[in-house]
């Protein structure tokens, strides 16, 4: 019939075999073992949940760290398939229904920044300026309105006699249960609805361009505010710093 000897014999094995297994499929084979382990999986989407906002390059590099080197797009493919791919990608965008505000009813802003900080202000000036560690969830960010926010609003708001409405976006850290308790709690008066990504209606993102657009002025304010100790210190350390360096044949240190 013209079939080569081999493939009439892998038939014949297949039906010898169907026999005892009541099958002739050949058997599927596991191939190549995954790149990642349920473990390191496991870690992956830890990681994800902890740094919401960070690039897949630095998911990629807490698992070379961990030895495991993989591509981005092997970063991405696991994402998807446990589900995560919206956390990096989504950026919704929300019908806002906003209160009407009046000129005797100015706008007390607030910035927040994942690692950084939040920031206050109004049309008269600046207010506290707090940073803090990490990702901004609501006991951060709670702990950073009872620190820091409430006492300077309250005094603005007695000392100019008007009515402040606090402006946030919607981000799930101001409008969570707790934050929102806390709040009413302490009677702030705020908009109802805002949209979650809104960078449009936050002016306070002109403060922050503001301040990098011209470093120049701050790296000089600092500089005349240096604090001399450390400067003495740096200077008495050279002693210690060129006996080092001569036991290491010159080669790095740990200053």
């Amino acid at each position: 019939m013209g079939f080569p000897r081999t493939t009439i014999n892998t038939a014949i094995k297949r039906c010898e075999k169907k026999r005892k297994t009541s099958t002739a499929k050949p058997k599927t084979r596991p191939g190549r073992p995954k790149k990642l382990s349920v473990t390191y999986v496991a870690s992956l989407c830890l990681s994800v949940r902890r740094n919401l906002f960070e690039s897949y390059a630095y998911h990629q590099r807490n698992l070379a760290a961990a030895g495991v080197i993989i591509y981005r797009y092997t970063v991405i493919r696991h994402l998807k398939t446990e589900s995560f791919l919206f956390l990096l990608f989504l950026h919704p965008c929300f019908e806002a229904k906003l209160n009407p505000r009046t000129e005797e009813e100015p706008a007390a802003e607030v910035w927040k920044r994942s690692k950084d900080g939040v920031g206050f202000f109004w049309a008269g000036g600046l207010g506290p300026l707090s940073f803090l560690e990490g990702f901004i969830d609501q006991d951060a960010y709670v702990n950073c309105l009872s620190k820091d926010f409430n006492s300077w609003y309250k005094k603005s708001d007695g000392e100019q006699k008007i009515m402040f409405i606090f402006q946030e976006d919607g981000a799930s850290c101001h409008t969570g249960s707790y934050t929102t308790w806390w709040k009413n709690r302490w009677e702030i008066k705020r908009f109802d609805y805002w949209p979650s990504q809104s960078p449009g209606l936050n002016p306070i993102e002109h403060v922050w361009h503001a301040l990098k657009a011209n470093p120049k002025a701050c790296i000089l304010q600092e500089w005349e505010r240096f604090d001399p100790g450390l400067l003495r210190t740096l200077v008495a350390s050279m002693p210690d710093r060129i006996r080092a360096v001569i036991e290491a044949s010159g080669n790095h240190i740990t200053y």
